[in-house]
């Protein structure tokens, strides 16, 4: 606080940072972890391969899937119709004990086999 006294008043004065890009999302007006823990629990944990077969027939057009840090799911996303594999734990912030992107990229990437193109984003 000693080194950014700005700051520190703009704190006492207007309260604690809120994370005003998803305040009213789900018609909740307060922030931070209660957000957080909603968006949690609207989340089907159920997804399977079937699911991801579904959306392959529905959509004709290029599918590039997000999200993949398993050599084993990159390999089988590609077999099951994906177009393309991006690699990345979405930044880390809410997956703090996931492997980085970087270190799963060389594993990923020999699993696909230049069968599909490969992004990789910094996580």
């Amino acid at each position: 606080g000693i080194a950014h006294p700005d700051w520190s008043f703009r704190l006492l004065r207007g309260g604690l940072p809120q994370f005003e890009n998803v305040r009213f999302y789900l018609g909740d007006t307060s922030a931070g972890l209660t957000i957080a823990a909603r968006v949690g629990r609207s989340l089907h944990a159920g997804f399977d391969w079937n699911d991801f077969r579904t959306i392959r027939d529905w959509w004709k057009g290029s599918l590039i899937v997000k999200g993949v840090l398993h050599p084993g799911d990159a390999a089988r996303l590609i077999a099951e119709g994906a177009d393309g594999i991006w690699v990345s734990n979405h930044g880390g912030r809410q997956l703090d004990g996931a492997i980085s992107s970087i270190d799963a990229f060389g594993a990923v990437h020999a699993a696909v086999g230049g069968q599909a193109p490969i992004l990789i984003d910094s996580g």
